[in-house]
Formats: structure tokens, sequence, C-alpha cells
């Protein structure tokens, strides 16, 4: 029995501080106001509407900017999971975010400000200034131990090896861009911008591959150089052949994300 007294008691002193608090709330909003105060202005002869306390004004002011910021985060928030730009995937190697982070504008302001600061007509001073200024970025450039990455196209693939061994890589790996034979950026007039075998360019599980021979060098079975490739032909040790690369090669899927 004392104990169901108890809890009255305390849900009743609730109670009375929670009506106190709104009523302290409600002279604030409204004004110092009673039973005593008139609803007609004597004046004017018309009814006196609330005045706007100051305390009113802050909280509303407060209220406004509160929900003016809760609704910017939410806005952004949603933004950046849907729309957001992310400079790199979530579970990417070291080698990945160096890849796409790489090329940035600080980079492209600098080699662009030494470009266009000076008139470099062909022949002139100017010119032979920029191309010197281009070779020595190159020559800065140490290769030795490193893996070549390189793009398919433009020339043969084997001679892009060749080059990457003369200048000390210990690897290379040959990717195909799919702007050159894959479905981006192809307007569809003459053949559907799909891949194989909706279209007929590269689908996005094939890869590109070939020989890597230096036929620049040597055309044809390099282990016969300058004489047919018989039966009985007498063949060179593979070490000695001037026309296979000595460093590995290893062709890549290249697509978009």
């Amino acid at each position: 029995m004392a104990e169901n007294t108890s809890l009255t008691s305390e849900e009743s002193g609730i109670k009375q501080s929670w009506n106190r608090a709104l009523k302290w709330f409600d002279r604030k909003w409204n004004g110092e106001r009673d039973e005593n105060t008139p609803l007609l202005n004597r004046e004017r002869g018309t009814v006196e509407p609330p005045r706007k306390t100051t305390f009113r004004i802050v909280t509303t002011i407060v209220a406004i900017v509160v929900a003016l910021v809760l609704l910017g985060v939410t806005v952004g928030l949603w933004y950046n999971k849907y729309h957001g730009k992310k400079s790199t995937a979530p579970g990417m190697t070291q080698a990945e975010k160096l890849m796409l982070q790489s090329p940035s504008t600080d980079n492209l302001r600098h080699y662009l400000k030494t470009y266009t600061s000076e008139a470099h007509l062909a022949g002139t001073p100017n010119d032979k200034k920029q191309a010197e200024w281009t070779r020595d970025q190159f020559e800065s450039i140490e290769l030795n131990g490193t893996i070549a990455l390189m793009r398919n196209g433009g020339n043969f693939r084997g001679l892009k090896v060749r080059v990457a061994e003369i200048f000390g890589c210990v690897g290379a790996l040959i990717f195909t861009d799919p702007i050159d034979d894959g479905p981006l950026k192809k307007d569809g007039s003459l053949n559907p911008a799909k891949s194989y075998p909706d279209g007929p360019w590269r689908s996005k599980s094939s890869v590109q591959r070939g020989s890597v021979g230096y036929v620049s060098l040597f055309a044809g079975d390099p282990l016969t150089p300058g004489y047919p490739a018989t039966e009985n032909a007498t063949r060179i040790n593979i070490d000695d052949a001037l026309g296979l690369p000595k460093i590995p090669s290893l062709p890549l899927l290249g697509w978009w994300s």
C-alpha cells in the first residue's frame, strides 16, 4: 500500500512539473498576459492581437535555422551517397589508388604553365627551349626495375615491350582501351554501339593477345634467323634469339568500371 502511494506521489509531482513548464513556455511565447489584460485596444476599439515576444522571435529563428541545417545535411548526404564522386573505390590496392590519384590538376597546371607562358613558334629559340625542357622531364624518370604499363595501339605491341626492355623495365603490362575497340563513345549510326554478340565491339570479358616478338628485327621463326624453319633446320638457343623479348609481358583487361 505504501509503495502504491509513493508511485502516485511521484506521478503527481512529474505532472505538476510538466504543467508548470507548459505555463512558463506559454507566458514566454505569448507574453505576460492574465485575466486582467484587456482584449480590446482602448484607443482603436479593436481586438488586440497577442504581441510577439522576444522569446517567441528568437525561438522561431532558431527553429528555422536548425530546420534549414538539417535539410542541407540530409540533401548533402543523399547526394554524396547516390551522386557523389569517389576518388577511390573501397577495397582498392595501393597501386590502384596511385594510378587514379597521380593525374592531378596541380600537375596539369604546372606543365601547361610551362608550355603556354611563352610563344614557341616552330624553329624559334623558345621552341628549342621547350623541347629541351620536355626531354629533361622524361630523362629524370628512372625506369630501372619497374613494370611498364602500356596501352595497345599506335604501333606494334612487340615494339612496346622492346622499348620497356631497353629502358630497364623488368616486365610489361599491355591493356586495350575500350574507347578504341569497345562500345564507348560510338555513335551507333553504322553499327550498334554494343559489345559482341549484340554489336561488333570487344566484349567486357575479352582481352587482346598476340605475339610480342621483335618483328622489326626478325620476321618469321626467331629460332631460325635468316633461313627456313623446316623440320630438320638447326635452331639456335632461345636465350640467343634477338627477336624475342627478355622480359615477361602480359595482356590486361581494359574496361570501364
